[in-house]
């Protein structure tokens, strides 16, 4: 999601590029392009906040026993160890 982002955002530069300098107003499509890219950018961070911090993804998995108990005291879920 964040590439999608990423692609709005150079397409909505490229339709500045021409006239940034001398425009007085935003036209409607590179209005509705920064909304959409905003809009997916909270997404797509509300999403990478809901794995890590609620389903513990990334977070201790393979790190050492120091690590692993500090995940667990915040309530991360960590599989067991092997």
């Amino acid at each position: 999601m964040n590439l999608v982002v990423v692609a709005l955002f150079v397409v909505n530069a490229k339709m500045r590029l021409s006239g940034f300098r001398f425009d007085s107003e935003v036209e409607t499509g590179q209005l509705v392009l920064s909304i959409v890219g905003v809009v997916l950018l909270a997404v797509s961070a509300w999403l990478g906040g809901l794995m890590v911090y609620d389903y513990g993804i990334g977070v201790a998995r393979h790190s050492k026993k120091k690590w692993r108990a500090v995940a667990q005291s915040a309530g991360a879920n960590v599989p067991d160890a092997k």
